[in-house]
C-alpha cells in the first residue's frame, strides 16, 4: 500500500483546500485504459460522487476481489487490475459511502506519463477548462501543463491541474459530513516518488473560504 499523506494546497489568501482522501495517487500504465472495461478513465470519473453500492457493482468489485481498508469515514478498495497483459495495483476510495478518489501504479516514468496525459486529457473532455489557480505552486510541487517533455519530469515532485465540475449537491453534502465547504474541486495529480514508482489519479477536494 501507498504510504499515506496530508495534503494542504494554498489557492488563494482568502482559501482553505481541504483534501479529504489522505493518499499520495499511485501511476497508470502505458496502455489504453478502455481494454479494461469499467476501468477506463472517463467510466471511473463518470462514478465519481456516486454511492459506494453503486460504484462497486459497475465496476464488479466485492470484498473477496479486494484488500479493503477503513480508516475513520474513509474505505479504500485495492485489486489487482490486469491491462495489456500486465497487473497493476488500482486503489478506488469511498469518504462517507461516496466514491471520491481512484488510483493506479506503475512502475516506469514513461508509461506513468503517457497515461497521465490520457487521464488529464479525459478530464479536460469531461468537465471543461481547468480551474488550477495561478502562481501557488511551491516545493515538492509543480502544474502538469508546464511539462513539455518527459525528461524535464523530476523525482518528489507531485504535478497536478484543478478542475470545478459539476456535481450533485446532495452527495457532496454526504460525502463532507459535518465539514463546511464552498465548493468542491477534482484534483488531478500525478505524483514522481521515484523513476519507478509514479502516481496518477483523481481526486474530490473540498474548498472552504477562510474567515
Amino acid at each position: 500500500m501507498l504510504k499515506r499523506n496530508s495534503c494542504l494546497f494554498l489557492r488563494a489568501q482568502k482559501i482553505i483546500v481541504v483534501i479529504l482522501l489522505i493518499p499520495v495517487f499511485a501511476v497508470i500504465s502505458a496502455c489504453d485504459m478502455t481494454e479494461t472495461g469499467g476501468y477506463d478513465y472517463q467510466s471511473l470519473l463518470g462514478l465519481m460522487g456516486k454511492d459506494k453500492s453503486d460504484v462497486l457493482e459497475s465496476l464488479g468489485v466485492g470484498e473477496e476481489q479486494a484488500e479493503v481498508q477503513t480508516q475513520g469515514d474513509q474505505e479504500e478498495y485495492t485489486l489487482d487490475v490486469p491491462i495489456a497483459g500486465k497487473s497493476y495495483k488500482a486503489t478506488i476510495a469511498f469518504y462517507n459511502d461516496v466514491f471520491m478518489a481512484f488510483e493506479f501504479v506503475f512502475d516506469d516514468i514513461n508509461t506513468a506519463y503517457q497515461n497521465a496525459k490520457k487521464l488529464r486529457g479525459s478530464m479536460e473532455t469531461l468537465f471543461g477548462e481547468k480551474t488550477t489557480y495561478p502562481g501557488v505552486v511551491s516545493d515538492g510541487s509543480a502544474y502538469f501543463d508546464d511539462v513539455t517533455d518527459i525528461s524535464e519530469i523530476k523525482e518528489q515532485v507531485t504535478y497536478y491541474e484543478d478542475w470545478t465540475p459539476a456535481t450533485d449537491s446532495a452527495q457532496m453534502e454526504k460525502m463532507a459530513g459535518e465539514r463546511e465547504f464552498s465548493r468542491i474541486d477534482m484534483r488531478f495529480s500525478m505524483a514522481v516518488m521515484k523513476a519507478d514508482y509514479i502516481v496518477v489519479g483523481a481526486k474530490y477536494t473540498m474548498i472552504r473560504d477562510s474567515l
